[in-house]
């Protein structure tokens, strides 16, 4: 009886709280911020703002606005985190974003993801770096990438010989974001 009392209090102390005029309400609307608001656009402008301010991102916002394969966060790698790195618009409309990726062991992946005008749907993706621990003196190779125009973007490989120290560069193909936002080799 006791615990039906509380209940009943409880509800009425709420629905007390909850008692505000039209305007209140209008007025605290208002006030809300986009990022706040429960609709799927917002939500997006939530993730394109998380990668902006390069923020650690939840498995939750790679799920709804990603197409990453689940195997990359998931046994054995439920570890793995994802950062933002940056985002970006391209000048035939299409939206970039690059985030950081950690398995939660010893690799690092950038990847690439364009984004339709709207910001609503992945045209396509590319991983366009990669980094690993170097094990002592064994060969080592890691990935990088530069935008050379906002539609033009290069990998570029560098290798370490076993035993040595000396790092050598060497292009690896250079791509282009077309008018249907989707990636093409162009060399």
């Amino acid at each position: 009886m006791k615990y039906i009392a509380f209940a009943l209090q409880v509800l009425m102390l709420a629905s007390c709280a909850n008692h505000e005029t039209k305007k209140e309400s209008q007025e605290a609307a208002a006030l809300q911020s986009p990022a706040k608001k429960d609709s799927a656009k917002s939500q997006l402008l939530t993730f394109f703002d998380s990668v902006a301010g390069q923020d650690e991102l939840s498995i939750e916002q790679i799920r709804r606005h990603t197409q990453i394969d689940s195997s990359l966060y998931t046994e054995p790698y439920q570890r793995a985190t994802f950062k933002g790195d940056t985002v970006f618009k391209i000048s035939n409309g299409y939206r970039s974003v690059v985030l950081q990726y950690f398995d939660g062991m010893a690799t690092v992946k950038k990847i690439l993801l364009i984004y339709n005008p709207e910001g609503t749907v992945i045209t396509d993706n590319k991983i366009v770096a990669t980094d690993a621990d170097r094990d002592g003196m064994e060969a080592y190779e890691r990935d990088d990438f530069r935008f050379l125009t906002d539609t033009t973007f290069e990998l570029i490989r560098y290798d370490i010989p076993t035993g040595s120290d000396k790092e050598t560069k060497k292009k690896n193909g250079r791509f282009k974001i077309n008018s249907r936002g989707t990636i093409d080799r162009i060399r």
